[in-house]
């Protein structure tokens, strides 16, 4: 799409087409479209459908980011108003022993700013579970699109990258097990010679 672009503007003559390199389909698609317009209609149509191009590029990013926040802001606003109204129930719940011993500006704190923490974790969570699927999912739709033979290729290598790594992982976490269990034998067995049962 930037050759004809750029042969628009710096005039370098290669809005023709006939030396392009074909580098993936939807590249081929767009590039065969802009030389046809600019050889068909001129270079001042050809600037324009590349500017109108980037226009809806724009429009639609923007678009997509206002549904996302439309969506995710009332789900976001519900958690946290159901979050902090269960934490004042069980504030209202507590004896009356329990405000002798706490500060009035512990128990704020604890309502407003841990709450704030909590809801930054909660949001992050909840916009990775959303978002992150269909990035990657937007991703191997773009790469099959760009190039088939370089999308399988891919795909073998990460599921034999994430095989190995689960492997990897789970005989790391058998040797910290019979470490755990070998360190835990003999502290056990010290405390219950020193602990007496109730």
């Amino acid at each position: 799409m930037l050759i004809p672009f750029f042969g628009l503007i710096f005039d370098t003559g290669q809005s023709t087409g006939g030396d392009m390199i074909k580098t993936n389909v939807l590249g081929s698609y767009i590039t065969d479209n802009l030389v046809q317009i600019i050889n068909e209609k001129g270079k001042i149509a050809g600037l324009t459908a590349i500017c109108v191009l980037i226009i809806v590029a724009t429009i639609l990013k923007n678009l997509f980011l206002y549904l996302s926040n439309r969506i995710s802001v009332p789900v976001r606003s519900s958690i946290i108003t159901e979050l902090r109204g269960d934490l004042y129930d069980k504030i209202l719940r507590l004896p009356v022993g329990y405000f002798t011993e706490k500060r009035k500006g512990d128990l704020i704190s604890r309502m407003t700013n841990d709450i704030g923490e909590i809801e930054g974790s909660v949001v992050g969570t909840f916009d990775g579970l959303i978002k992150d699927p269909l990035t990657v999912l937007g991703y191997l739709i773009f790469l099959v699109i760009i190039s088939p033979q370089l999308s399988l290729f891919l795909l073998i290598q990460s599921f034999l990258f994430l095989t190995l790594t689960i492997n990897n992982l789970l005989v790391i976490a058998l040797i910290l097990k019979q470490r755990n269990i070998k360190i835990s034998g003999p502290c056990e067995h010290n405390f219950s010679r020193y602990c007496y049962k109730d």
